[in-house]
């Protein structure tokens, strides 16, 4: 089996992240199948505690340009599990365009192997070739359509695909926002993207999600004012339709999508957890 493994620095990451409790723990196995998507739409009530297990305002969440970090899940068990090599398994979510969906993904695959130096990263592509070579491309495959479909992992086909590929765990990742959406020329209001994305590490030794963390940003144009350009009205007059054109073509665009994908990617990767010796 090759090993994939490199020195990796070992600040890069949050300090001091709080590990909370979901129950029993994150590792909660249905059926032999691990549901990841749960832990983020839970929302904490803990009354007195609340305050420093929420990981948005936890010391050692770094803030990526002003951007609130994310909040975040860390498995109990982390320090044990050493991850410190892990493969993209690929991405999945919001029913979008596929090329789209495509563009997102390279931006979230790209984001992972060039702008963070806590983990040595497989690119998908790379970790198929060797899954075919190793005899588990089925498995891996699975992996990916599992999560897919379903946003959940299966353990003991993790533990398999991990072992084979020669990484310390799985990253999987979930489009929940990628919209643009320009302003009505006839209403006052800015033209706006959002984008919203999950990541979750799954641990080789385990088989069960070590670390997720989620994070969507919605930025604004400058406000359309009707009144800044002529608009002209429908009926008669043979113009309405030109000068609605023209008012249409001042609104301002929505914000750079790739730019903001990106951003959202810095807020994530600013919770990676440290690495551990």
């Amino acid at each position: 089996m090759e090993r994939f493994e490199s020195s990796l620095p070992g600040k890069a990451g949050s300090e001091g992240l709080v590990s909370l409790l979901f129950g029993q723990t994150a590792g909660r196995i249905r059926d032999g199948v691990l549901g990841l998507r749960p832990f983020l739409g839970f929302r904490l009530i803990l009354g007195s505690l609340a305050a420093p297990l929420l990981l948005a305002g936890v010391t050692g969440c770094k803030s990526t340009g002003g951007i609130e970090p994310p909040q975040a899940y860390v498995a109990p068990d982390w320090a044990d599990q050493k991850i410190q090599s892990i493969a993209f398994v690929g991405l999945a979510g919001a029913t979008i365009d596929e090329n789209d969906r495509k563009m997102a993904e390279e931006i979230v695959e790209q984001e992972l192997r060039s702008s963070q130096t806590r983990f040595l990263v497989l690119a998908k592509g790379a970790a198929l070739d060797r899954a075919q070579k190793a005899g588990v491309k089925a498995d891996f495959e699975r992996v990916a359509q599992v999560w897919k479909g379903s946003h959940t992992v299966d353990e003991l086909v993790a533990q398999r695909v991990c072992e084979k590929l020669g990484v310390d765990g799985l990253v999987v990742a979930t489009l929940d926002e990628w919209k643009k959406e320009k302003a009505d020329w006839q209403t006052e209001e800015a033209s706006f993207s959002e984008v919203g994305v999950e990541l979750a590490i799954v641990g080789a030794k385990s088989g069960l999600i070590a670390w997720q963390a989620s994070k969507r940003i919605r930025e604004n144009s400058a406000v359309y004012q009707p009144g800044q350009s002529a608009t002209g009205f429908y009926g008669s007059d043979p113009n309405a339709t030109q000068r609605q054109a023209q008012a249409s073509s001042a609104v301002p665009e929505p914000p750079d999508i790739d730019a903001l994908a990106r951003k959202v990617m810095g807020s994530l990767m600013g919770a990676f957890p440290e690495a551990t010796p």
